[in-house]
């Protein structure tokens, strides 16, 4: 049986927000669960579902997907999501400022630890601030942001299984983190 993580609500959750915010389109989505049922003898329903949704809207496949994810908020989802937001940055897919406004979303929305949360809070507004030269270097928050965000390298799609062992790394990356900023 095909299953994208331990917790399949952990991927869509992540999947809904993606979604959410065009960083994910819906072919990629049914491209994925192509994919994943090439890999099995018996594909989980969900995945023919998917596969399936050509003729879908956008919205049609976000319902779907929503229900998948059970309003899963947790801890795993949103550090993975701040995996993938992270390496749509790196990868210039979208800027510093929409990453920042995505995760000021997930920081929100999900439950990060207090030093997760409070950073993205402050650097969104950090940011802002420096790109309308109201106060900062741009350049040097930028520069700070990526180091944070290193934190979180290694959450891809295809990788769902390893989140939570991810996730766990993380809390010691963002410890060692914390100390360069004293």
């Amino acid at each position: 049986m095909t299953k994208p993580t331990k917790d399949i609500k952990d991927f869509f959750s992540a999947i809904r927000v993606l979604l959410t915010h065009g960083l994910l389109d819906k072919h990629e989505i049914i491209t994925w669960a192509d994919n994943e049922i090439l890999k099995t003898d018996q594909p989980d329903d969900y995945l023919i579902d998917l596969s399936l949704m050509g003729s879908k809207t956008k919205n049609e496949i976000y319902e779907f997907v929503d229900k998948l994810a059970q309003y899963s908020k947790t801890l795993t989802a949103g550090r993975a999501l701040a995996g993938l937001i992270a390496d749509k940055i790196n990868d210039r897919l979208i800027d510093y400022k929409k990453g920042f406004e995505i995760l000021y979303c997930v920081q929100r929305d999900f439950n990060l630890t207090e030093l997760e949360k409070n950073y993205i809070n402050h650097s969104d507004d950090e940011l802002e601030l420096a790109i309308n030269q109201v106060w900062g270097d741009k350049d040097e928050v930028q520069d700070r942001l990526k180091a944070f965000l290193k934190c979180y390298d290694g959450f891809t799609l295809d990788n769902a299984d390893s989140w939570g062992e991810l996730s766990n790394e993380i809390n010691f990356k963002l410890a060692h983190w914390d100390k360069k900023l004293v």
